[in-house]
């Protein structure tokens, strides 16, 4: 393992070197990023790592001791029924997690733990003896440790229940366009939070927003060691762009395309390398990816427009009339999809997606008509 939770951190960077391997060449197609691992013993191999691993092995070694050693010494035939049936209960649960997750589920877990309580109960004997006894000096030291822990853990906890209010406040904002609320919002769930993952992505999408682009930047970056889904790739990429770095953007696209992203994102990180070839002079690279773009998708509208600047630098005016004529083609009948739904009730979040959608083909058909007005 490589950590909590790692094995998902890390999806992006793994997976073209997956599908290099001779078993990777098998799954040379669009698939996202496993939720659990294959079963629970899996799970916590990936998650807490060899550790980990270790621990649940003991646990496992240490219930069959114990359950064996109260199952031969309970002479009582009543009693011994008792505990084969608990037993065969927690045997139950153990071989359910092989092909499944039972543990993820809290009424199992909590069925789980009652049988364990049951079957370690005073009713089948005694379990051993606990007790501790601690010198008023070791007293005091434990109790202040305690406190210490508890005050430390509760701290942290409550702050990170208030982050996550924080959170959904600041996502709600930002559907409803109310951006400096949004930053503010978003700004306070990053401070408090222990360990910032989502908030942290959000912070650089509401920053990027708003037009700040290196503190957009820093963020998203910060993410990808921390919080990674592909949308990470395209939307630090873009940033990158708008700042000019065009080679730290280019690596990040290319990443992202050799996982074989779903189709639609593979069009948005083909447009973008398309957008640093056409920043860097190479007019034919960047012509032959938009077209490759709009061939497996006629109504992608920012590669229309983007072939029309194309021809417009090379002076084909017919090429670039077509090439603007169909972006706005394009953008006003996803305009009028969009106007349509926003006529119905719909919720904050899609309601956000689609005023942001709205605004974005807005522009593009300002720059469309406008760069038709120009022709000559």
């Amino acid at each position: 393992g490589i950590g909590l939770g790692g094995y998902k951190i890390y999806f992006v960077p793994y997976k073209p070197k997956f599908l290099a391997t001779p078993l990777g060449q098998g799954y040379a197609f669009p698939f996202p990023r496993a939720d659990q691992a294959h079963n629970e013993y899996v799970q916590v191999a990936a998650e807490l790592g060899t550790f980990g691993f270790l621990v649940l092995l003991s646990g496992l070694a240490l219930l069959a001791y114990f359950g064996l050693g109260r199952l031969s010494r309970e002479t009582n035939p009543q009693k011994r029924l008792e505990l084969l049936l608990l037993a065969g209960g927690l045997i139950t649960a153990l071989v359910h997690a092989l092909p499944t997750f039972p543990f993820h589920l809290p009424a199992s877990s909590l069925a789980f733990v009652v049988i364990l309580g049951l079957a370690f109960s005073p009713r089948y004997g005694p379990f051993g003896d606990l007790t501790l006894r601690l010198r008023r000096t070791a007293r005091y030291v434990f109790a202040l440790c305690a406190v210490v822990l508890a005050g430390t853990v509760g701290t942290f906890s409550v702050r990170d229940i208030v982050a996550d209010g924080y959170l959904l406040a600041a996502q709600a904002s930002y559907s409803l366009g109310r951006l400096d609320l949004a930053e503010d919002q978003i700004s306070r769930a990053v401070r408090l939070d222990f360990c910032p993952r989502v908030s942290l992505y959000w912070y650089g999408l509401i920053k990027a927003r708003l037009g700040k682009l290196q503190e957009a930047r820093d963020a998203l970056r910060s993410c990808l060691t921390r919080y990674c889904p592909e949308a990470l790739y395209l939307n630090l990429a873009g940033v990158h762009l708008q700042l000019g770095e065009l080679e730290e953007a280019r690596k990040l696209l290319e990443e992202l395309l050799a996982t074989i992203p779903p189709q639609e994102m593979a069009h948005d990180a083909q447009y973008y390398l398309a957008a640093i070839d056409l920043r860097l002079g190479d007019l034919l690279g960047a012509k032959a990816k938009l077209e490759e773009i709009v061939r497996k998708n006629p109504n992608y509208e920012r590669a229309w427009l983007l072939l029309g600047e194309i021809a417009r630098r090379r002076y084909l005016w017919d090429e670039a009339k077509n090439a603007f004529q169909k972006a706005k083609s394009v953008i006003e009948t996803k305009l009028s999809r969009i106007n349509a739904e926003l006529s119905r009730p719909v919720s904050i979040q899609r309601y956000g997606e689609l005023m942001a959608q709205k605004e974005m083909l807005e522009t593009m058909r300002a720059q469309a008509i406008k760069a038709l007005e120009e022709l000559p």
